[in-house]
């Protein structure tokens, strides 16, 4: 906790800015500005460091490789677990084929989930 001082003093604690996560109990609430409660959410999942990476190497491939780049450009990629997945619009089905087949030779890759749609 951060002590907050408003000029007439110091004497309101809040927390400190960033985001730190508490383990949170079964059925435990958190109070809302009108005064109610809500149910406490869990932090967000770990994205590791090494999915953060492929996922990373991934897109710079999308964006350098001259025989992806031009038609990659509305391709939006994520990676969970070694499993990438590709989504948005390419013109062509060939070229959906050849990201695909391209991304799933590179290494830390495990799957490929295509959900790329064609001609949009």
């Amino acid at each position: 906790m951060v002590t907050l001082c408003l000029g007439l003093g110091c004497s309101s604690t809040v927390p400190p800015v960033g985001r730190a996560y508490a383990p949170v109990a079964p059925g435990a609430t958190t109070p809302t500005i009108d005064g109610g409660t809500t149910p406490a959410s869990a932090p967000p999942p770990a994205i590791s460091s090494m999915d953060a990476f492929v996922a990373r190497a991934v897109r710079q491939t999308l964006k350098t490789d001259q025989s992806l780049a031009s038609s990659a450009k509305r391709v939006s990629v994520s990676c969970r677990k070694g499993a990438v997945t590709l989504e948005g619009a390419v013109p062509r089905a060939d070229d959906r084929d050849l990201i695909v087949e391209r991304i799933a030779k590179m290494p830390g890759v495990d799957q490929v989930n295509d959900h790329l749609t064609v001609g949009r």
